[in-house]
C-alpha cells in the first residue's frame, strides 16, 4: 500500500484554500446563490441559556453571550464534558498491515520520545507490536485523551426547534444567535456536519493525519439526536479555548418566547454597545408560540 505523501496532502489543502478564496471574492448575493445551488446552509444557529448553574459566577452565561456579541469568539468545550455519554465513542480498529503500523509508530515515537536512538525505536516498536492487548488499551486511552483535548463548539441549522429551546436555552428563557455563512467563509473553516447513525464510527488508529484521526468520532451521534441538525467546530488540541470569528457573521438574535424583561433589556444593551463599536448590525427577533399548532414563529 502506497502511503500519501506530505506533498499530496499539501496540494489538497492548497486546493481547498484556493476554492475558499475564490468563493470569498464573489459579491455577497452570488455567494448566497452558490450556497443555495449547492444546498449548503446559509445560516447556523447557537442556542444559548442566560441562566448559570455556577453559584460562584451567576453572570457566567452573560459573559459567554458577550463573547458572541462583543468579543466575536466561540468557546471550544472538551467533548468529555458533553451531556451525551455516547459522544466521542468509536469502534477502534487495528487492522492495517504491519509495515504501516511500523511506519506510524516510528513517526509517533520520534515525536514523543525524541531522545531514543534508531535502534531503541526499533526495539520499542517490536515490543508494542508483540503485545496486542497492550496496544488495544493504548488505542482506547488515546480516544479518551482526544475527548479531553479536542475543542468543540456546536451549532444547528434549525432556529425554531421546541426541544432545543427547552434543553439549551433555559426553557425558552434564553436566546439564539444567528450566524451567516456567506458573510465570511473563513470563520467557518472548521465547521462540519454531524452524521446520525445507530452504529459507532469505525476508527482506524493508524491513519495518516495524526491530529485529526479522532474527528470522525466527534462527528457521529445516535440517530435519536437527528432533530438537532447539528454542525460542529472540531479543532485538535484546543479544548477550553476560544476560536475567533469575523464580527460581521453575527447577523441576528432571537429572543425566547419566555424571556424575562430584565434579560431582554440586557440583550438590547449589548446590541447597542456592539453597534457603537462598529462590530456590525444585528437584527432582533422574538420567538412566539403559534396559536393553533405546536410550533414557534418569529416576529421582528
Amino acid at each position: 500500500m502506497r502511503l500519501p505523501t506530505n506533498s499530496e496532502h499539501d496540494r489538497r489543502e492548497q486546493d481547498r484554500n484556493l476554492k475558499e478564496l475564490s468563493f470569498s471574492r464573489l459579491p455577497y448575493l452570488q455567494r448566497v446563490a452558490q450556497l443555495k445551488e449547492q444546498k449548503f446552509p446559509l445560516f447556523f444557529y447557537k442556542y444559548h441559556s442566560l441562566h448559570s448553574n455556577n453559584p460562584e459566577n451567576p453572570d457566567e452565561k452573560w459573559e459567554h453571550a458577550r463573547d458572541y456579541f462583543i468579543n466575536s469568539r466561540f468557546y471550544l468545550s472538551a467533548a468529555v464534558n458533553f451531556n451525551d455519554p455516547f459522544d466521542m465513542k468509536a469502534d477502534v480498529k487495528d487492522s492495517v498491515p504491519k509495515e504501516k503500523k511500523q511506519y506510524f509508530l516510528d513517526k509517533t515515537i520520534k515525536r514523543l520520545l525524541p531522545h531514543l536512538t534508531q535502534e531503541q525505536r526499533v526495539l520499542k516498536i517490536k515490543s508494542i507490536l508483540n503485545e496486542p492487548e497492550g496496544l488495544s488499551m493504548i488505542l482506547k486511552s488515546a480516544l479518551g485523551e482526544a475527548a479531553r483535548s479536542f475543542g468543540v463548539s456546536c451549532l444547528s441549522t434549525e432556529p425554531c426547534n421546541i426541544l432545543m429551546w427547552s434543553h439549551y436555552a433555559n426553557h425558552h428563557r434564553g436566546m439564539v444567535f444567528q450566524f451567516n455563512y456567506a458573510k465570511d467563509i473563513h470563520s467557518f473553516q472548521w465547521l462540519q456536519p454531524v452524521v446520525y447513525s445507530n452504529e459507532y464510527p469505525v476508527l482506524e488508529y493508524f491513519e495518516r493525519r495524526f491530529n485529526n484521526r479522532f474527528a470522525v468520532a466527534l462527528l457521529r451521534k445516535h440517530c435519536g439526536w437527528a432533530y438537532e441538525k447539528e454542525w460542529r467546530f472540531v479543532i485538535p488540541d484546543r479544548a477550553n479555548t476560544y476560536q475567533s470569528f469575523n464580527s460581521k457573521i453575527l447577523t441576528s438574535v432571537i429572543l425566547g418566547c419566555r424571556i424575562e424583561s430584565k434579560a431582554e433589556d440586557r440583550v438590547r444593551a449589548m446590541i447597542d454597545e456592539r453597534e457603537k463599536l462598529g462590530l456590525g448590525h444585528v437584527k432582533l427577533y422574538r420567538a412566539k408560540q403559534h396559536e393553533a399548532r405546536y410550533r414557534l414563529v418569529l416576529s421582528k
